[in-house]
């Protein structure tokens, strides 16, 4: 398909609208925002962040990093706002054949509440959008953590439905939310075609079935 780079992969350097935040490669000086995030067990959990955090594993996972562009697995880029590495972004390309990539994102405890994981993402889709012209972005989000879902929502993505046992990880099978954002889809939110209350209360609605749905399942 027309834009898919062959291996190994060039991590980009993105810069959102407004300038902050700034999205490039990983740099060993960025073990600051692992330690920190090593502390958060929803980061952890979902990560590849170490934990317990040692120098030792805070270099390797830097270094990590950069195997997955140069094996051609995807791009895995820091998010730097105010001068300093807060959180990680990364586009996977494990189905980019198709047309399609994963997105995933994170945020250190003392860089949220700026807005600056879903500007960090909608500057991530809108490359792997436009640069690498694919067809589809999706994200993968666990079912009860509404702070990240509210973070695709503003960042154009639009929920649409619940991947039972989707994934295994630390010997468990977890269901995940999946939201998808298209060149169309983009497109109109950039013109603002849509109402954000009204999107916020059909992702709330989506969200209390899921979650009622999911409850049910536990009791049977």
């Amino acid at each position: 398909m027309a834009g898919i780079p062959e291996r190994p992969l060039t991590v980009p350097v993105l810069r959102a609208e407004g300038g902050d935040p700034l999205l490039r490669p990983w740099r060993q000086e960025d073990r600051t925002v692992l330690r920190e995030g090593a502390e958060d067990p929803g980061i952890t959990g979902i990560t590849g962040v170490p934990a317990p955090y040692t120098e030792p594993a805070g270099r390797d996972s830097i270094a990590h990093q950069h195997l997955l562009a140069e094996r051609g697995v995807g791009y895995s880029l820091a998010v730097e706002s105010g001068g300093r590495a807060v959180g990680g972004a990364g586009l996977w390309r494990d189905t980019m054949d198709a047309g399609r990539a994963a997105v995933g994102y994170w945020v250190a405890p003392g860089g949220r509440g700026r807005g600056t994981a879903s500007r960090a993402l909608e500057t991530l889709a809108a490359w792997g959008l436009g640069e690498l012209g694919l067809a589809r972005i999706e994200v993968h989000i666990e079912p009860w953590n509404t702070a990240s879902l509210r973070v695709a929502e503003k960042a154009g993505f639009r929920r649409e439905g619940l991947l039972r046992s989707y994934i295994q990880h630390q010997k468990q099978v977890l269901h995940r939310e999946v939201a998808g954002l298209t060149p169309a889809r983009r497109a109109t939110s950039c013109m603002g075609a849509s109402s954000p209350s009204a999107a916020n209360s059909a992702w709330a609605a989506a969200t209390i079935r899921s979650r009622l749905s999911l409850a049910s399942e536990r009791r049977l």
